[in-house]
């Protein structure tokens, strides 16, 4: 279980590399549409570690919030995927495209603390 969850712990800050084209020079000469497909992967990756990892048990409490966060990150990231690659951002597609991708980036917000909790409980206890 603890190897399954620190799998699933790296590739979420793996995937976070995703944000750091946007910060850093060095990494702007690689092609977007690769970086958005690298994160996809390990979108799908990390899905499939947390079943590994859970069972999809969803838990009680935090865990429960922690595993419903997470399973809401990979929905929007999903759909989020999808629309992009229905192409077209102009008008309502453009809109709803703006409310998942602020889903997704909100979702993750809350995925430290609710980690940190998680953490905390398992090596407490």
């Amino acid at each position: 279980m603890q190897v399954s969850g620190y799998v699933l712990l790296a590739l979420t800050f793996v995937g976070l590399s995703f944000s750091l084209r946007k910060r850093w020079a060095r990494v702007r000469r690689f092609d977007y549409r690769g970086w958005r497909l690298f994160h996809g992967c390990l979108g799908v990756l990390g899905l499939a570690v947390l079943v590994l990892h859970t069972g999809m048990n969803l838990g009680v409490g935090l865990n429960r919030l922690l595993m419903l966060d997470y399973l809401g990150l990979g929905l929007a990231g999903g759909l989020m995927g999808l629309m992009i690659g229905l192409g077209g951002d102009r008008g309502p597609r453009q809109r709803a495209q703006r409310v998942v991708q602020r889903l997704h980036l909100g979702l993750f917000w809350l995925f430290p603390v609710l980690l940190l909790f998680h953490i905390l409980a398992v090596y407490y206890y």
